[in-house]
């Protein structure tokens, strides 16, 4: 959370000049972030407001697709600093339940995200990219329609439950999420989002760079 008019932060390096240029004016809304403080302390999740932090380039760079007017109020919610699987399906939980008074959450990172092997013009994907891309679609296609879920919560759970196996050897894809994910912090939006609920569909899958999976999924229904 931030300011009521957070600044456009450009927190990344060497890409094209004007996307230094854009400045997504968004308004932060103290209603719409004291809702979300509701939320947390009902879930039991410590948070604290920062009335500096403006919206950084893994929040404003996809809202400005979907709304380039920046005509809806945006509130930027960080990750949890534990960087704790569990709790990031907790926090998804939590900022789930606002979705019933008219929010929308979005959680942006990447299936894959090792900026190490970007390649320019060669369109050999990486095996382990593809292999734990491989495995989060089929997760998240195929886990909460299992016959043994009684109960659609259940079911999300389990999904949820699955996911946070990530770096389980047991899951057959330890090396591969390893290698997509030196750091965690690309791969935890996943959890959140799948926390907050809803059956998941894919809205959108390609590859761009040479190994970034832009898998996109959708939890819940489309909002009207």
């Amino acid at each position: 959370m931030s300011s009521q008019y957070p600044r456009t932060v450009h927190d990344f390096f060497g890409f094209a000049e004007c996307l230094y240029e854009v400045e997504y004016a968004a308004e932060n809304k103290p209603e719409a972030c004291a809702k979300i403080a509701e939320a947390l302390d009902a879930a039991e999740i410590p948070w604290e407001f920062d009335g500096t932090r403006g919206y950084d380039f893994g929040c404003w760079s996809p809202v400005a697709l979907i709304f380039p007017a920046a005509d809806v109020p945006l509130i930027q919610v960080s990750l949890h600093s534990s960087l704790d699987e569990a709790t990031h399906v907790r926090l998804g939980q939590a900022l789930g339940t606002l979705r019933d008074v008219g929010y929308l959450l979005v959680c942006t990172g990447g299936v894959t995200h090792n900026l190490m092997d970007l390649s320019f013009g060669d369109d050999r994907l990486p095996p382990a990219a593809v292999g734990f891309d491989n495995w989060v679609g089929e997760v998240l296609k195929y886990e909460e329609n299992r016959t043994q879920y009684e109960e659609v919560d259940e079911a999300w759970s389990a999904r949820s439950a699955r996911l946070c196996k990530w770096l389980d050897p047991d899951q057959g894809v330890f090396l591969a999420a390893q290698n997509c994910h030196p750091t965690p912090e690309h791969f935890l939006p996943l959890l959140v989002a799948s926390g907050s609920g809803g059956p998941c569909s894919t809205v959108h899958h390609s590859w761009t760079y040479g190994c970034l999976s832009m898998a996109s999924f959708m939890f819940g229904t489309m909002p009207s």
